[in-house]
C-alpha cells in the first residue's frame, strides 16, 4: 500500500526528467518509488502464498489475487513512463506465480491471453517505445539516429578484444560515443576497458550471486522466506540479463541499470536492501 501510494504521488508532486515523472525530489537525493516497488511485490505475493497453502493448485482464487497485485503497480509505473521497471516488475511477480505450484493450464492460458493481446500493447506504447522496438528489429536503419547508440555500445564492446584498451583508455566512452556510460551502457564501457576477460569475470561474479540466491532459497525452510529469496534472486537475475542483453543488441533498449555497477541511488539502495533481507533470512534459519 506504502509503495502505490508513492506511485500515486509522482502524478501530483513527482519530479519530470527526460519526458519521465519517475522521482520524488527530498532535497539531498531524489528517490525512485518503482525500484522499492518491486521489493514490496515480491513480499506481498510471498506473503499471500504463505497464506493459502490450503487452496488447490487449480484454485481460480489462487491466482486472481496475485495478478492484482501485479497489474495495480505496473499500470502506474508504465504510465510515468517507465517501460524497462514495468516489465522487470510483471516478469518477476509472474515467475513467483509460476513456482507457487498453480495448475499448468493457468499458465497456458496466460500465456495465450498475452500473445493475443500483443496488438492492444502496441497501439498503448508511446512513440519512442515503439522506434526502440523497431530499432532492434532493424538497427541498422537509422545507423545516424535512433540505431546510433546501440552501434556505438557494439564498437565499444567488439574493440575491448580479449584484455581491453585499459582503465580510462576506451575511446567510444571517454570521447563520449555512447550515451549514459554511468548507468545503462556501464557493461559497454567496461568491456570497452577491460575486454572479453574482464566481461567474463563480471558474468561469473554475478552468476556466483545467483547460485547463493537459489541455495539459500532451496535451504530456506517456511514458504514465505523461500519465495522472498526467489522473487529477489529473480529481480537481481532480470536487472543482469535485461541489462546485458540491451548493450550487446540482443533485445530494445530500456532503462535498466546493471546491478552494483551502474551509478544510482534508488537502484543500488533496492539491491543492497534485498540482499539484506536475503542475509537476514539466512542469519535466522542458522540460529533456529
Amino acid at each position: 500500500l506504502l509503495s502505490i501510494f508513492l506511485l500515486v504521488f509522482l502524478f501530483f508532486f513527482g519530479t519530470e526528467n527526460a519526458g519521465s515523472q519517475r522521482w520524488i525530489n527530498l532535497g539531498f537525493f531524489s528517490l525512485q518509488p518503482s525500484e522499492f516497488a518491486k521489493i514490496t511485490l515480491i513480499l506481498a505475493i510471498s506473503k499471500y502464498y504463505s497464506d493459502v497453502t490450503h487452496l488447490g493448485d487449480n484454485s481460480l482464487i489462487k491466482v486472481i489475487i496475485p495478478v492484482l497485485l501485479i497489474i495495480i503497480p505496473f499500470i502506474i509505473i508504465v504510465t510515468q513512463p517507465d517501460l524497462g521497471t514495468s516489465i522487470l516488475l510483471l516478469a518477476n511477480g509472474v515467475s513467483l506465480i509460476i513456482i507457487s505450484g498453480i495448475s499448468l493450464w493457468f499458465i497456458l492460458l496466460g500465456l495465450f491471453l498475452f500473445l493475443i493481446s500483443i496488438p492492444v500493447i502496441w497501439s498503448i506504447l508511446f512513440d519512442y517505445q515503439k522506434q526502440r522496438i523497431l530499432t532492434f528489429l532493424n538497427p541498422e536503419g537509422d545507423p545516424l539516429g535512433s540505431g546510433y547508440h546501440i552501434a556505438q555500445s557494439k564498437i565499444a564492446i567488439g574493440s575491448g578484444g580479449f584484455t581491453g584498451k585499459g582503465f580510462m583508455q576506451g575511446s567510444q566512452s571517454q570521447l563520449e560515443f555512447i550515451p549514459e556510460i554511468h548507468t545503462d551502457f556501464v557493461f559497454s564501457v567496461f568491456t570497452e576497458e577491460f575486454g572479453y576477460l574482464g566481461a567474463l569475470v563480471i558474468i561469473i561474479l554475478y552468476l556466483f550471486l545467483f547460485i547463493y540466491g537459489l541455495i539459500s532459497c532451496y535451504k530456506a525452510v517456511h514458504i514465505f522466506e523461500k519465495m522472498v529469496i526467489f522473487g529477489l534472486t529473480v529481480n537481481l537475475f532480470l536487472y543482469f540479463l535485461v541489462n546485458i542483453s540491451m548493450v550487446i543488441g540482443l533485445i530494445p533498449v530500456v532503462g535498466v541499470p546493471l546491478p552494483i555497477i551502474s551509478y544510482g541511488g534508488s537502484s543500488m539502495l533496492a539491491i543492497m536492501i534485498s540482499f539484506g533481507i536475503i542475509e537476514r533470512i539466512n542469519l535466522n534459519r542458522r540460529l533456529n
